[in-house]
C-alpha cells in the first residue's frame, strides 16, 4: 500500500511543482512587464525636458557631456550615462526601433536592469543599470518553497497512513489464514476508520466457514445415506444369484426401492446445488394445473390417504422448478405422516403465491417448528422415519422462499397434524 501511495504521490507532486514553476514563470513575467511599464511612464516627462534643456552644439564636448550626465543623476537619484547607440544591447530589434522613436525602453543584461532614451541620432542616455532579481531566481524560491511543501505533506500523510496499513495488513493476514482452513479467523475490531471494513470481511467469513461447514456435513450425510442402500442392493444380488424365481422377484422388487431411495437422495442433492447457486427462471404458470400435475405424480404414496389438492384458477411468474420442488417435498411428506388427511391450497394472494398444506398426522412441536428448516435436521420420534432423503427437502424449501423474496414456516394444522406456508412473491401474466 506504501509504495502504491508514494508511486500515486510523486507523480501529483511532479506535476504540481511543474504547474507551479510554469505560473510562476507567467507570473513573474507579467509583474516584470508591468514594472519597467510604470518605470518606463515615470521617465518619460523628465527626459523629454532633458531633451529639451539639450544644447547639441555644445553637446558634442567632452566637458559638457559629463555634465549633463551629473546633472541627470542630480534629478533622478540613479547613476546615468551618456553612450553611442552603436554600443548598446538592445536585447530585441523591437527595443531598437522605440529608442529611434523618442520611447523611453527597459533593457536587461547579465543580471542588470538600466533604462535608455534617446538623446541624438548618434547617443542615448542610459539611467542605470541596477541589480535585476532575475526570472529563474523567483521561480527557483517558488519551486524549493512550495516542494518543501509537498514534501512536508507526503511526510505527514505516510505517518497518518501507517495505522491504516497495519490494519489492511491484519487483515490480508486474516484473509490468508481463511485460505489455510482457519475458519474461526477473524478481523480485529478497534473502534477506528476501518471498523466497518472489518466487521463486513467477519460478516462474510461467517458467511463462507458457515457454507463451507455446510457442505462438509451434506458431504457426510449423503454419504452415509447413500451407503445404507448400496449395502442393501450388494446383499439382494446375492441372494437373488442363485434363489428361486419367488425369492428372486421379492428381491428385485426392493432393489427397486433402494434404487428409488437413491433417486431421491440424488434429487434432493441437484435441487439443493441448484438453489444454493440462487438462480430463479421466472415464467407463468398455471397454478392449477401445477398442483395437478405434483398430485398426480405422488399418487403411489397416497394409499388410503385423502387428498384435497386445489390450485386457483389463477397464473403467476414464478421459478417452476422450484414450485414444484416446494410442493412435492411438502405434499411428499404430508402423505408419509398423515393418518387419513391432506389438503393442499395454491392462492394468489395480492403480489404472492400462497402455498398451504395440512395434514392430520402427528404435527412438530412447536419448539423445533424452525429447525425443521435446518439442513440435516431429524426429528425425533413423530417425524423421523423419512426413508431415502439426506435431510434437505425442508431446508430447499426454505432456500426456495428465500431466494423468491418469500418465505416458510410451520403452524399447526386445523386438521390437528402440521401446516406448512411458503410464500413465493411472484408477477402476473399480462398476455
Amino acid at each position: 500500500m506504501r509504495r502504491h501511495f508514494l508511486r500515486v504521490y510523486l507523480a501529483l507532486a511532479t506535476v504540481a511543482l511543474l504547474l507551479v514553476v510554469v505560473a510562476s514563470a507567467v507570473l513573474h513575467r507579467q509583474f516584470v512587464h508591468r514594472v519597467d511599464g510604470e518605470i518606463e511612464a515615470a521617465l518619460e516627462q523628465p527626459v523629454e525636458r532633458l531633451r529639451e534643456r539639450l544644447d547639441y552644439d555644445r553637446f558634442r564636448r567632452h566637458d559638457h557631456r559629463r555634465a549633463f550626465e551629473e546633472l541627470v543623476q542630480t534629478r533622478l537619484g540613479m547613476p546615468a550615462r551618456v553612450i553611442p547607440l552603436r554600443d548598446i544591447d538592445f536585447g530585441t530589434p523591437d527595443q531598437r526601433d522605440r529608442v529611434m522613436a523618442n520611447e523611453v525602453v527597459t533593457v536587461r543584461t547579465e543580471g542588470h536592469r538600466a533604462t535608455v532614451a534617446r538623446l541624438t541620432d548618434e547617443v542615448a542616455v542610459i539611467i542605470g543599470p541596477v541589480p535585476d532579481r532575475g526570472n529563474g531566481r523567483f521561480i527557483l524560491i517558488q519551486a524549493v518553497t512550495f516542494g518543501a511543501l509537498l514534501l512536508g505533506l507526503g511526510i505527514g500523510v505516510v505517518i497518518s497512513l501507517r495505522p491504516l496499513e497495519r490494519r489492511l495488513s491484519g487483515i490480508a493476514d486474516v484473509a490468508d489464514a481463511l485460505g489455510d482452513g482457519a475458519w474461526d479467523a477473524r478481523a480485529e475490531v478497534r473502534g477506528d476508520a476501518m471498523d466497518g471494513v472489518a466487521q463486513r470481511f467477519n460478516t462474510m467469513a461467517e458467511r463462507v466457514g458457515a457454507q463451507v461447514e455446510e457442505h462438509r456435513a451434506l458431504l457426510g450425510a449423503v454419504s452415509h445415506e447413500l451407503r445404507t442402500p448400496l449395502a442393501r442392493l450388494y446383499l439382494l444380488l446375492d441372494d437373488a444369484a442363485d434363489a428361486d424365481t419367488a425369492t428372486r422377484d421379492r428381491a428385485l422388487e426392493r432393489m427397486d426401492r433402494s434404487l428409488s431411495e437413491m433417486n431421491e437422495i440424488v434429487e434432493e442433492l441437484l435441487a439443493w446445488a441448484r438453489v444454493d447457486a440462487g438462480t430463479l427462471d421466472r415464467e407463468t404458470v398455471d397454478l392449477d394445473a401445477l398442483v395437478a400435475s405434483v398430485r398426480d405424480g405422488l399418487g403411489e404414496l397416497a394409499d388410503g390417504i385423502e387428498v384435497d389438492a386445489r390450485g386457483a384458477p389463477e397464473s403467476a411468474s414464478i421459478d417452476v422448478r422450484g414450485a414444484r420442488h416446494v410442493l412435492r417435498n411438502l405434499m411428499g411428506n404430508a402423505l408419509r405422516y398423515a393418518r387419513t388427511r391432506v389438503e393442499v391450497r395454491v392462492t394468489r394472494a395480492e403480489d404472492a403465491v400462497r402455498i398451504v398444506v395440512d395434514d392430520d398426522g402427528p404435527g412438530i412441536p412447536s419448539e423445533d417448528r424452525e429447525r425443521v428448516f435446518e439442513p440435516f435436521v431429524t426429528l425425533d420420534p413423530a417425524r423421523s422415519n423419512t426413508r431415502g432423503a439426506a435431510g434437505l427437502g425442508l431446508a430447499i424449501v426454505e432456500r426456495v422462499a428465500r431466494a423468491h423474496g418469500g418465505r416458510a414456516c410451520c403452524e399447526t394444522a386445523p386438521l390437528g397434524g402440521a401446516r406448512f406456508v411458503v410464500t413465493l412473491p411472484a408477477g402476473t401474466d399480462d398476455a
